[in-house]
This record gives C-alpha cells, sequence and structure tokens, in this order.
C-alpha cells in the first residue's frame, strides 16, 4: 500500500468531489493519479479527469463513448455518426465501439447513469408535460 500525503487544500478538494460523484475520497484521488491523462488499450479512447470526469472519451473531444454507443443503440450507423461527427476520422468511432464491446459493463452503467430520468433524479428536477424542466428548491432564486 502506498501513502499519499496531500495538503489540506488538495484534500479539500478530493472530499468535495468524493461528496459530489458519490465515491469515496480514495476512489477520486485514484482517478485523479491515473486519469489525467490516461490512455486506454484503444488508440483513439482517452480518459482525462479534466474532462468528463474521467469517463472515456474520443482523444481530443469530449465525446464520451457511452454517447457512440447509445446512437448505434437507437439505431444510427457508423456511417451517420461520420457525418453528425465530420471533424473525426472513422477510426476514432470504430475504436468507441470497440471500446464498449471490451468494457460493456462500465459504458452500460454510463448509459443508464445518463438516462433523462436519472439525471433529473441526481439533479432534483422535473420535466413537465411541456418538457420544462425546474430544479426543485431553486423556485426563487434566480429571474
Amino acid at each position: 500500500m502506498t501513502v499519499l500525503h496531500v495538503t489540506p487544500q488538495a484534500y479539500e478538494i478530493i472530499a468535495r468531489r468524493a461528496q459530489e460523484t458519490r465515491r469515496s475520497p480514495d476512489e477520486v484521488a485514484s482517478q485523479i493519479i491515473t486519469a489525467q491523462a490516461a490512455t486506454t488499450e484503444h488508440p483513439y479512447v482517452e480518459r482525462r479527469y479534466d474532462v468528463l470526469g474521467g469517463k472515456p472519451t474520443i482523444k481530443g473531444t469530449r465525446l464520451a463513448v457511452w454517447q457512440i454507443v447509445e446512437r448505434i443503440k437507437l439505431g444510427d450507423s457508423p456511417d451517420d455518426l461520420l457525418n453528425a461527427y465530420s471533424h473525426l476520422p472513422a477510426a476514432a468511432i470504430y475504436d468507441a465501439i470497440s471500446y464498449y464491446y471490451d468494457h460493456r459493463e462500465e459504458i452500460k452503467a454510463q448509459i443508464e447513469e445518463n438516462r433523462l430520468e436519472n439525471a433529473l433524479a441526481r439533479h432534483n428536477a422535473v420535466m413537465d408535460e411541456r418538457g420544462r424542466i425546474t430544479f426543485q428548491g431553486l423556485a426563487n432564486c434566480c429571474v
């Protein structure tokens, strides 16, 4: 076991991030250390703590692997995605799909986490029949 000594200010940041993400401070510290610019076994997929909290993304973008996979599951073809993300090489789209096949449970969990009803619940929000989202407890805070 390795012991890492951090400043009180750094620990405050780690503790706050742990509370926000409902993980232990040890998990957050580990992620910060390993994911700042962590490469993966896939050349077009990376994990960066400063981009989507370390979730796997297409390198150099904020496009999460789970978003690519969700579009494929909804019926888009790789060609559809290449048209939508014309700035990306085809290999990047296919590598994101390949990453999913190597990490199915992780990506399925991210898809589930980002479903509308789960995102609303996580942020204490409701959506009305017209599609307007209201955050509970914020009704009188803003104009």
